[in-house]
């Protein structure tokens, strides 16, 4: 969903991207690196849960992950 969102929003207001770079010029590119990177990030650190069950409870879903370590060494 949240997704969703920010494709409606980049592509509501994509074709105002290039003015921005008169107020900074970085600013269009930090504008859709940014999530991006938070993306790859929260990918990164969220449980893989490829192949396992759906939990059918809340008690099971706040359980997904508990039993394996994160690797965040790349």
């Amino acid at each position: 969903m949240i997704a969703f969102s920010f494709c409606r929003i980049f592509g509501t207001t994509s074709s105002f991207l290039p003015e921005l770079s008169s107020v900074w010029p970085p600013l269009p590119m930090l504008l859709l690196g940014v999530p991006a990177l938070l993306s790859a990030r929260a990918a990164m650190v969220l449980p893989e849960t490829n192949g396992r069950p759906l939990p059918q409870t809340m008690e099971e879903a706040l359980t997904i992950g508990l039993e394996e370590k994160v690797n965040l060494n790349c």
